[in-house]
């Protein structure tokens, strides 16, 4: 086992301090999604309310896909989403009533807001899946480069 010095192990702890607060602060934005995403469309029937998105497990990337193809939308995707939406309100379990709230955006700041959501998921990824690939935390250029990707990142 190599033995690090202490500097070394400061730099390391640093870098985990910093890992640590980025991770959470994703597990929080993808909380906040969920919790947005599961009452933007609701339908109440006689057995009660029913969120019409089923988000538990769901990957980020598949929150923002939903995000983006239900909640947030350009007025070409809101026609075109009313005139396919022939559904029953209740999908066949009898009466009830249907409440989605949609958020009309401009398409240029839809297409912005949706690349730049595109581009957290993929820092997302990176920390999460590829972090100790890219950063040899066993040596010092390794530490100081992560330390640089967790700052830049938050």
């Amino acid at each position: 086992m190599t033995q690090f010095s202490p500097d070394h192990l400061a730099a390391l702890h640093v870098v985990q301090q910093k890992l640590g607060h980025c991770v959470l602060r994703l597990q929080a934005y993808e909380l906040g999604l969920k919790a947005i995403l599961s009452q933007h469309d609701v339908v109440f029937t006689n057995k009660g309310p029913e969120p019409v998105q089923r988000l538990k497990g769901s990957t980020l990337g598949t929150l923002v896909r939903q995000l983006f193809g239900s909640l947030l939308t350009t007025e070409a995707r809101l026609e075109q989403a009313d005139s396919e939406d022939k559904k029953g309100v209740a999908g066949g379990a009898g009466p009830g009533v249907r409440v989605r709230t949609q958020i009309e955006l401009p398409e240029e700041e839809f297409v912005r807001l949706k690349s730049e959501l595109e581009a957290f998921r993929r820092l997302r990824n990176d920390l999460i899946h590829h972090f100790r690939e890219r950063h040899d935390l066993g040596s010092h250029e390794g530490w100081q480069s992560a330390e640089a990707a967790l700052i830049a990142g938050a």
